[in-house]
């Protein structure tokens, strides 16, 4: 039988693998690497208490990760006590006959606390039987304490990264809502320079257009302000009766003068259809869509809109003659920062992403079919409003 021995140098070099910046699950194999070298072991896994259930984390072998951890076993009971303790492995009866066959003499349990609360224990197994003395014991539970340090610090590590990821995420979508108004004031605000300085009067159109994008965009900012978004993005529900056909006028108007060289062909079956929206998110939508059919238009400028009615939708549908998207892209349209494969395009990878959260959370749907070289159509259902 061999006596465990650990050099508290051993120990000392294990605690700088733990000093790294890693994820949760990093260091759970970082923790058992550590422990099977630090023991001269051959196998480990983690095993962690979550919601009085104990929950496997991690193993070095797959074999161990089919097998639920046993609610009340030895396991349990070296969480219980908080004592490293050695199990020696007689016979098959004693572990299960798949862990068996591995030739385990030993199971060393390591249980590991944060602030008194139990959190979880590092079982090691190894192919000799394997005694702990009494000083070798406190060593364990030293090497117990660092390993909840560490899990501690991969769990704020991760926090602070999801933290980050939030923010940026966050940043990135304000930048994309207040683009859209941005760009379409300016050009606006370019034709009535224009307009002026041959000393003719203004369309009232363009005045309507440029007020209704000036608004839009006081509305993004007073909503970017809002320290709440930069936790979660609220949409809906919608209790206002929104024109629909007032939107789509609205954002071929401010798309036409971000892209005059293109032709917008409005066909309906209705005189006008009101859906419960907000009224400058679905003007975010349309505009979005339009200006997407731009960016990926081929040399035809034409892009057809068309509005069917039914006894509860209305369907519109946004169709160009563009280069279409390929099958490879096409399943992850809707992802969020997903570009395809025009790396060329500036952008975020955001329009369609926020295009679909919208529509849903109108209790509507949105779908694309497209083939390359030939074009896309988006499809938007919604259902009518009952409210008017």
């Amino acid at each position: 039988m061999r006596r465990l021995s650990i050099a508290w140098e051993d120990i000392y070099a294990a605690s700088l693998k733990f000093l790294q910046s890693l994820t949760p699950q990093q260091t759970y194999k970082t923790v058992v690497k550590e422990a099977v070298r630090l023991l001269n072991a051959d196998e480990g896994t983690i095993i962690l208490s979550k919601n009085k259930k104990l929950v496997r984390a991690y193993a070095s072998f797959t074999a161990i990760t089919k097998h639920e951890v046993t609610p009340h076993g030895r396991t349990y009971n070296a969480l219980k006590t908080g004592i490293p303790k050695v199990y020696l492995i007689r016979n098959e009866k004693d572990i299960q006959p798949e862990i068996y066959k591995f030739g385990f003499q030993s199971i060393i349990f390591i249980p590991f606390s944060y602030r008194i609360k139990a959190k979880g224990v590092l079982n090691i197994f190894i192919r000799q039987r394997v005694k702990i003395l009494k000083n070798e014991t406190f060593k364990l539970r030293l090497f117990g304490t660092m390993i909840s340090e560490a899990l501690y610090k991969a769990e704020q590590f991760e926090k602070a990264e999801n933290a980050i990821k939030a923010r940026d995420h966050f940043i990135a979508l304000a930048s994309h809502e207040l683009k859209n108004p941005l760009t379409s004031i300016l050009m606006n605000a370019q034709l009535i320079k224009k307009i002026c300085s041959e000393e003719k009067k203004p369309d009232t159109r363009i005045i309507d257009s440029l007020v209704t994008q000036a608004l839009w965009l006081s509305k993004l900012v007073d909503e970017t302000l809002n320290v709440r978004n930069l936790k979660k993005v609220t949409l809906g529900p919608y209790k206002d009766a929104v024109s629909l056909l007032e939107v789509i006028h609205l954002a071929v108007t401010s798309f036409e003068a971000s892209y005059p060289s293109f032709t917008v062909v409005i066909r309906k079956d209705t005189s006008d259809a009101f859906v419960n929206a907000d009224f400058y998110k679905l003007l975010q939508v349309f505009v979005n869509i339009l200006n997407n059919a731009a960016r990926y238009s081929s040399e035809s400028k034409i892009i057809s809109i068309s509005v069917e009615t039914s006894r509860m939708n209305i369907i519109t549908k946004i169709t160009d003659q563009g280069i279409g998207i390929t099958k490879k892209d096409l399943p992850k349209i809707f992802d969020g920062y997903y570009q395809g494969g025009k790396k060329e395009q500036k952008g975020f990878g955001l329009g369609l992403f926020l295009v679909k959260q919208i529509i849903e959370s109108m209790n509507g749907e949105v779908s694309i079919k497209s083939k390359e070289k030939l074009g896309t159509t988006v499809c938007i259902s919604l259902p009518l409003s009952d409210r008017l």
